[in-house]
């Protein structure tokens, strides 16, 4: 997990349209998104084929003052633009959970495959700061393997949302899984499908970042940890 607070990701998230880091968004092409699976052992485009995760979650109360706001303000919003739902709803996370947090790409409407592969790429980039940060340290538990390290990715369209864990040793996604907020005309008229399918996100996005809020502190569990996650799919 990158350092720093929760808030420089809601930043990020109102800010990715204008500013694109290079060194991902430069993966366009089919060729490219190739090379990249290839380096997890994937000969093949279709992000299917990364092996899937149960991600943790944190049950949410819909009572609570900040999924009532979230869910308020996409009812009585004209025009709300795709960005600003992804900030929105990272803001709602970050106040229920008020932590650091982990990788995002904003991928545009059809295009999250290509997201996705961005993504893998931002993680790869978080794990190795993140192992070189341990190795600096002056006091390392001899029960943590400095070499090894997760984070977890979240890719969204603002209505279809994706998660990724990437360790080390392997990555693991929720491509087969649907996460979807419908933001019809027809979705928001009756918000009962609406809360259930927002609240569902939010404990995904609130448990990853509850985990890793863990993790960082517990840096002998790290393996374990995943080995856990992996083993409830």
């Amino acid at each position: 997990m990158l350092g720093g607070s929760a808030m420089r990701l809601v930043k990020f998230a109102k800010e990715c349209k204008d500013k694109k880091l290079r060194s991902f968004s430069s993966y366009k092409t089919k060729k490219k998104l190739s090379e990249v699976l290839e380096k997890y052992g994937i000969v093949s485009c279709n992000i299917t084929r990364i092996l899937q995760f149960i991600p943790p979650i944190h049950t949410i109360n819909e009572s609570a003052p900040e999924f009532k706001l979230y869910i308020d303000d996409i009812l009585h919003s004209n025009e709300a633009m795709q960005c600003e739902y992804i900030s929105t709803i990272l803001h709602t996370a970050v106040s229920m959970m008020l932590k650091e947090i982990i990788c995002i790409t904003e991928g545009k409407q059809n295009q999250a495959t290509i997201g996705i592969y961005q993504n893998l790429l931002q993680c790869r980039s978080a794990c190795d700061m993140n192992i070189n940060m341990n190795k600096k340290k002056k006091k390392v538990d001899d029960a943590f393997d400095p070499d090894y390290d997760y984070v977890y990715g979240i890719v969204s369209t603002g209505t279809d949302w994706y998660f990724i864990l990437h360790s080390t040793e392997g990555i693991y996604s929720t491509s087969r899984t649907e996460y979807r907020i419908s933001l019809t005309e027809d979705a928001l008229k009756d918000d009962t499908k609406l809360r259930k399918n927002v609240k569902r996100v939010l404990e995904v996005i609130v448990g990853l970042l509850k985990d890793r809020a863990v993790g960082s502190e517990e840096l002998a569990t790290k393996k374990r940890r995943v080995e856990e996650i992996i083993k409830k799919k």
